[in-house]
């Protein structure tokens, strides 16, 4: 943020966990579970293009994007990260130190 209530992006995670997905326990769809399309639908109609809408995917295995796959206006793909993943992410979206 620039300043106080001033948005510079939106960082929205989405994608899946190891429960739904892992080693010996494939999904039956591809598409992104739950809610997780409304939840990028909502936030599209709501920003109005005001600032930038950043997705990053949280995955082992093949995601269909379905609707947000246009609202994002940029898709950050992080796989499993793993342990330091939070702060690799944050260093692709705000610039590496």
């Amino acid at each position: 943020m620039t300043s106080k209530n001033e948005l510079t992006a939106i960082v929205v995670m989405l994608g899946l966990d190891q429960g739904q997905e892992r080693e010996g326990h494939d999904r039956s769809v591809i598409e992104l579970p739950g809610n997780q399309n409304a939840l990028v639908t909502a936030i599209y109609n709501q920003n109005n293009g005001k600032v930038p809408i950043i997705c990053v995917l949280i995955h082992g295995g093949a995601v269909a994007l379905g609707s947000a796959a246009d609202q994002c206006d940029a898709i950050l793909d992080a796989w499993y990260p793993g342990q330091m993943g939070g702060y690799a992410i944050a260093d692709v979206i705000y610039g590496a130190k």
